[in-house]
């Protein structure tokens, strides 16, 4: 089950304005094989994720607290220890979740950080190329430079079917880590259905 219940409307409508906001140009950029503004876009839509994400903990882990402190509990009774062991496993699911949105936050940007290189050198030896194409379409090219650009062509090539796997793996990756949030969702409800028990 996804977290989209769990997550009070605004924020998550100012997720679901960005993810269409930017959803054609993500599109639009990966089709162009402009990969360093993909990455970007990708990485800008896990920002917003993550802080709505981080907003919801925090107003539950808030509403927890404060339910706790303005809950007194007897705890001679055996109900009463019931219900500060639910609060206890309460707390440590919120933690659990706390941690694993930071783990995924984190390998995310490491992963988008190790990416960047590779869409920028794509990038810029292609533009460098796109030049040199453009003289060879206009016969502004003598023998030797044609040669030249053939060999710089293949090494680009070769260069580019390595850089692009790195990039494709780094990408599903990245859809790995987030793969969490249908878990944190999961636990979420569950803690939130545990604080209204209590």
């Amino acid at each position: 089950m996804t977290d989209a219940k769990l997550i009070n409307s605004e924020p998550l409508s100012g997720f679901e304005q960005t993810l269409k906001a930017q959803a054609n140009e993500l599109k639009e950029r990966i089709d162009k094989g402009d990969l360093s503004g993909a990455l970007g876009i990708i990485s800008e839509l896990n920002e917003t994720r993550d802080k709505t994400l981080y907003q919801e903990v925090g107003r539950l882990t808030r509403s927890l607290h404060e339910s706790i402190r303005n809950f007194h509990i007897d705890a001679s009774s055996e109900t009463a220890k019931d219900d500060l062991s639910t609060i206890e496993d309460a707390s440590d699911r919120l933690a659990y979740v706390v941690d694993m949105t930071n783990k995924a936050a984190n390998k995310t940007l490491d992963l988008v950080e190790e990416t960047m290189p590779y869409a920028s050198g794509i990038s810029q030896e292609a533009k460098k190329l796109k030049m040199d194409w453009s003289r060879l379409q206009r016969k502004e090219m003598k023998p030797d430079e044609f040669r030249t650009l053939t060999a710089t062509m293949g090494t680009f090539l070769g260069k580019l079917c390595e850089d692009s796997d790195k990039v494709n793996d780094n990408l599903t990756q990245i859809l790995l880590a987030q793969s969490f949030q249908d878990l944190t969702g999961q636990v979420i409800q569950r803690v939130t259905g545990l604080v209204k028990d209590v």
